[in-house]
């Protein structure tokens, strides 16, 4: 029986010392549930206290030389300033991304085909990331309410198809959630969402192509079905 007094009395068997005082210092490491009313703490403790200081200086050290600080007291001023630009930084590159999905949104609706009265949008975004991609969809639905939108983007190795259908066009029948699924699939890829609003996956490029020009087609099976 291992006793801490006002702390703890348990079975232990793995114990190697006598009493508490032979650990000396005793740093905790980490804390955390294994089981269901359980929890363990780990630690070190006499001369692995000193090693993980040791450690702690060391990565200090680093992180100070690659800010170019000679105080590591100053680290949290600095980490803080490079998170704010970073963070300013992600907001212009998401309000050029937008106004970039916006250009592009004005150049596919000049470009639109008619189908059962309802316009019918597609486009392929290289180097396009998701978000841009949902902000370009989401300006041909709320501009053209009687529309799809069909649009496949590609990022960092990624393929995306996203398909958007507006109010109107949702009244006929429409569901982008069952278009883009049917449209995936030319591409060997899946998936789905909500009626306006929906997206899937692919893997192979070279089938980019094949899965636009399936896109009137199987808008046209959808309305006549």
């Amino acid at each position: 029986v291992v006793d801490i007094a006002g702390w703890s009395t348990e079975l232990c068997g793995g114990t190697h010392v006598s009493n508490t005082a032979q650990l000396g210092s005793f740093k905790l490491v980490s804390e955390g549930g294994v089981a269901a009313g359980i929890r363990r703490v780990e630690g070190v403790t006499g001369y692995g206290v000193l090693q993980l200081l040791e450690e702690k200086q060391a990565l200090l050290a680093k992180s100070s030389a690659v800010w170019r600080l000679s105080n590591p007291s100053e680290l949290p001023a600095r980490s803080a300033a490079a998170a704010a630009e970073l963070k300013a930084a992600h907001k212009e590159l998401d309000e050029l991304r937008r106004s970039a999905a916006g250009r592009q949104a004005e150049e596919m609706l000049k470009n639109a085909k008619e189908i059962g009265g309802v316009q019918v949008f597609t486009v392929h975004l290289p180097a396009t990331p998701t978000d841009a991609l949902r902000d370009l969809c989401d300006q041909a639905r709320e501009k053209t309410p009687c529309s799809v939108t069909v649009a496949v983007a590609e990022h960092e190795g990624k393929i995306t198809i996203a398909a958007a259908v507006g109010a109107k066009a949702r009244e006929k029948g429409l569901q982008a959630g069952r278009l883009v699924k049917e449209i995936a699939a030319v591409g060997g890829g899946n998936g789905g969402g909500k009626p306006d609003f929906a997206m899937a996956g692919m893997k192979d490029s070279t089938k980019i192509q094949a899965v636009l020009q399936a896109v009137e087609g199987i808008v046209e099976k959808a309305l006549n079905g």
